[in-house]
């Protein structure tokens, strides 16, 4: 084709080679319109990625917003995406936003959006359920959904929401429980001790209450735990 042979370095410079063209194509691309760049669920990429992430941020490619979501809860003390945000937090240009879960009236939308019309008495008694049972966890919405639908818990019918039986009744939903239960396999022995005992006392909890039911040694000096599920999840 006429095309000169690729340039050969050492795979440091080989890398900065690749950052750098990525970065200069967002410019390019975003010269007649501003580009909006997702990348979700952060905590799961691999260094490379994060570093091509601080790289272009740092290079101020162009009109390119960059948002980013991860769930803290997912990475580890060591975890890579924790240094590139502090890099950038130090370079300035990054906001940072916590998000919380759905309220009520969230849910309710959620629940109204699911079913395609207006709810009525019934369907807004059943998005208060809801909201009750996942305190507004968006995921945990959704799959509580799911799981009332798959088990004939409610239907639609022509009128509204029709229901068979409580969300209470159904327990937990299969992708509720996987998530969990990930989440429980990466905490020590003695933590998910603690919270066995801790999700027969209840929602929330005093630690000297799991300590002296559990039998646990004081080993550590927390106050209170909860098992609220971590918004966003």
């Amino acid at each position: 084709m006429g095309l000169p042979a690729p340039l050969r370095s050492d795979p440091e410079t080989e890398r900065y080679r690749l950052f750098d063209a990525v970065a200069a194509w967002l410019a390019a691309t975003s010269a007649d319109e501003p580009v909006l760049l997702v990348l979700d669920d952060l905590q799961w990429a691999a260094r490379p990625t994060l570093l091509l992430l601080r790289h272009i941020a740092r290079a101020g490619a162009g009109r390119v917003l960059v948002l980013g979501t991860y769930r803290d809860t997912d990475m580890t003390h060591d975890h890579p995406l924790g240094e590139v945000v502090a890099d950038l937090r130090r370079q300035g240009g990054l906001a940072r936003l916590s998000l919380s879960g759905l309220d009520g009236a969230g849910v309710q939308a959620f629940v109204e959006q699911a079913a395609g019309r207006a709810l009525d008495d019934t369907g807004v008694a059943l998005a208060g359920a809801v909201f009750e049972e996942t305190e507004g966890n968006p995921f945990f919405v959704r799959e509580v959904l799911r799981h009332l639908a798959e088990t004939g818990a409610v239907e639609q019918g022509a009128d509204g929401w029709v229901t068979c039986r409580s969300v209470e009744e159904l327990g937990i939903p299969e992708g509720v429980r996987d998530v969990v239960g990930r989440r429980l396999s990466r905490m020590s022995g003695d933590t998910n001790r603690a919270l066995r005992v801790a999700a027969v006392v209840g929602p929330e909890f005093e630690l000297d209450v799991v300590r002296s039911a559990g039998d646990l040694g004081r080993r550590r000096c927390w106050r209170r735990w909860t098992r609220r599920p971590a918004p966003g999840s």
